[in-house]
């Protein structure tokens, strides 16, 4: 493959050596045939396709069960290598799950649910499936649905891909490769960068009892936050959503720690701004009643959320907190729904001084032990890597 760095220089920048970085405007690019006889690539059915309530669960969970969920790299759980009988695939392939237009890579042997297909192909390594994700989403998002133009395999057989091209008028793969590993050496320093300015931040491991060491006491939570109030939005009907910028939009979900997208900042939506540093106990929700958030930045909320502020209150003392009050979300369900007045009755278990007084100290200085434990060993394992 000949992939020509003629443009290639060193520049000395600042006192610093830089590599100019590899732009998708370096190549020429060209549509092929994704699949079918003329194809880059194989498509087929996957070798497993197990339904959910067919998996064998006994014995160590360390095999992924692959489905067409949009989630964890489409990763529904882990079960039992015992469900190889069904059949399996093997890894350093990409799954595709019909109507849902998903796509993941797989790095690790796998069984699957019903309606995966897989991609093969000599030329799929982990780097080249990485560039041609988002190419292959972006097709299917855009010609597929779900209902009746979803992505069967016979409609995927006739799928394009646009790739940059080597001299020949080849797909450059040697190309795509060198792309996706300059962004992943760049996302792994961003990162390292993160990583040692969070560290400096924490300062270094303190001593402390064991959690289950300390005294514990039920605190009523209507004396510990100074302001409950409920979230001021009016719904996204009146409110612009953005991809980027903008302010996040809170509501009863515990995914994503409450957030459901980013919304425009303007005229409309910042009368219904709140101040940050807060806990958002959520009221209702698919599955969410009960559950805490701690929000560190200013956000707009629907009304299923009441927010809880407090002096006391900073982005440890926060999580702590949140982790604690989560214990008591089973009391919740559709019989027994959270609103105010049942708020402020609930009570939370938390370490106490002898005073009687919550231990907020002790508790900012567990979070910080364990985010600085965490951290290293972050940097333990890119280091190995």
């Amino acid at each position: 493959m000949s992939f020509q760095w003629s443009w290639l220089v060193v520049i000395i920048c600042l006192g610093k050596m830089v590599t100019p970085m590899t732009k998708l405007t370096d190549r020429a690019w060209k549509g092929f045939d994704a699949f079918g006889p003329k194809g880059l690539f194989e498509i087929h059915t996957t070798n497993s396709s197990i339904d959910k309530k067919r998996l064998v669960l006994d014995g160590p969970e360390i095999v992924p069960y692959v489905t067409r969920s949009a989630d964890n790299n489409g990763v529904a759980l882990f079960v039992s290598d015992k469900n190889y009988s069904y059949g399996f695939d093997l890894p350093d392939v990409i799954t595709v799950g019909l109507d849902t237009q998903t796509a993941f890579y797989q790095p690790y042997k796998f069984v699957t649910g019903q309606n995966i297909q897989i991609i093969t192909g000599e030329h799929l390594t982990p780097l080249v499936i990485q560039f041609l994700l988002p190419l292959l989403r972006t097709q299917m998002t855009a010609k597929f649905n779900w209902g009746g133009n979803g992505a069967t395999l016979s409609r995927m057989k006739r799928l394009r891909l646009m790739l940059p091209i080597d001299d020949n008028g080849q797909p450059d793969y040697d190309f795509m490769s060198d792309y996706v590993r300059e962004r992943l050496s760049q996302k792994r320093q961003s990162y390292l960068d993160y990583v040692h300015d969070r560290l400096a931040e924490l300062g270094t491991v303190q001593s402390l009892p064991a959690v289950n060491s300390v005294d514990w006491k039920p605190f009523m939570i209507s004396e510990l936050f100074s302001k409950l109030v409920g979230g001021k939005g009016k719904g996204l009907v009146h409110l612009r959503q953005v991809d980027s910028g903008g302010i996040e939009y809170l509501g009863a979900t515990n995914r994503n720690n409450g957030v459901l997208c980013r919304v425009a900042l303007d005229d409309v939506s910042k009368p219904m701004v709140q101040s940050g540093n807060c806990i958002g106990f959520i009221k209702n929700g698919d599955g969410a009643a009960g559950y805490a958030i701690y929000k560190k930045e200013p956000f707009i909320s629907t009304t299923d959320v009441i927010y809880g502020y407090a002096d006391w209150l900073n982005p440890y003392t926060g999580l702590f907190f949140v982790g604690s009050q989560d214990l008591i979300r089973p009391k919740y369900d559709h019989g027994y729904k959270r609103n105010a007045r049942h708020l402020r009755v609930d009570k939370v278990m938390l370490p106490a001084m002898s005073n009687g007084t919550p231990d907020y100290k002790y508790m900012e200085q567990y979070v910080k032990n364990k985010m600085i434990q965490k951290y290293n060993n972050y940097l333990q394992y890119l280091n190995v890597r």
